[in-house]
């Protein structure tokens, strides 16, 4: 076998604290598997399995490009102009934009703006919310306060999921906005502040929350004009916890693409679990609600 070493060579080693970046493993096997493909030769490939008949010539840079691509929701990155009101006046992404990304409308004429990053990550459980965490830290100053908009599926430590976010706000339970996603497997607003009863008191200890209205939309909203008001911090908005909240999330948003049907996601949520809620489930036991 070969390693992406022996494929790629070693890199240069950094100072991480032992943290594994796995969207930069992930890009890193690819980039390893591509090259071997790309080096065997003409003789090697007709000879290969059937798998293999119809790969044609690649370029270093097109494996370059391929590889690093993103999907949506795994750390990506916006930048909005908000006015004071938490009213998004232009949008934009980087890296640059997919052919759904938001349009960028005209900005409001003297209307005072503010920039402001937003981060979407499909981050569900406490192992990936320390990976989210870390990763923000090592691509950002850590003096950049973070502001955390999250809900989570039924059946995750909802106790540690908020423990872990309060650990990159230093305790700052009024940088987390709690939601509910519109799904028959999340969470309810309600069992998460029983949960994280003893963590920061009744009531939710200055989270914020709206038990009237519990969905992405009004969170993300009332972030954003906090965050714009920040006159002294350039705060980052994250929306995380539960990949159930991204379709609503990216809609408010601004981005204008398909959604499941009520029926689909009805379906979804019939004890079956996506694949991407298995990143990071390690020896954690599920926990349903009977209420």
């Amino acid at each position: 076998y070969f390693t992406c070493d022996d494929v790629l060579g070693t890199r240069r080693e950094r100072d991480d604290g032992g943290f594994v970046d796995y969207d930069e493993q992930n890009g890193r096997l690819a980039r390893a598997a591509l090259t071997m493909v790309r080096r065997m030769s003409r003789d090697e490939r007709e000879n290969s399995p059937t798998m293999f008949d119809k790969i044609k010539d690649i370029s270093e840079e097109q494996i370059k490009e391929g590889t690093s691509q993103r999907p949506p929701c795994r750390f990506e990155i916006l930048t909005l102009n908000v006015d004071c009101d938490g009213t998004i006046l232009t949008s934009g992404t980087f890296p640059p934009p997919p052919q759904n990304a938001p349009p960028s409308p005209q900005p409001h004429e003297n209307k005072p703006s503010k920039q402001i990053t937003v981060i979407l990550d499909v981050a569900h459980n406490p192992q990936a919310m320390e990976h989210l965490i870390h990763k923000l830290r090592s691509t950002y100053p850590s003096s950049r306060p973070v502001r955390f908009i999250a809900g989570f599926s039924n059946d995750k430590d909802l106790r540690q999921c908020v423990d872990t976010l309060l650990s990159a706000t230093d305790g700052d339970a009024t940088r987390v906005h709690l939601v509910e996603a519109s799904h028959p497997r999340a969470a309810s607003l309600e069992r998460i502040l029983r949960e994280t009863k003893d963590l920061v008191g009744d009531g939710g200890g200055g989270m914020y929350y709206d038990k009237n209205d519990v969905g992405v939309t009004n969170q993300i909203k009332l972030g954003l004009r906090l965050a714009a008001a920040a006159a002294e911090s350039d705060e980052i908005v994250v929306v995380c916890g539960s990949v159930f909240l991204m379709a609503e999330a990216r809609e408010a948003l601004g981005f204008d693409e398909p959604r499941d049907s009520e029926y689909v996601a009805e379906m979804a949520g019939a004890n079956l679990k996506y694949g991407q809620e298995n990143f990071g489930e390690v020896g954690s036991a599920g926990v349903t609600d009977s209420s």
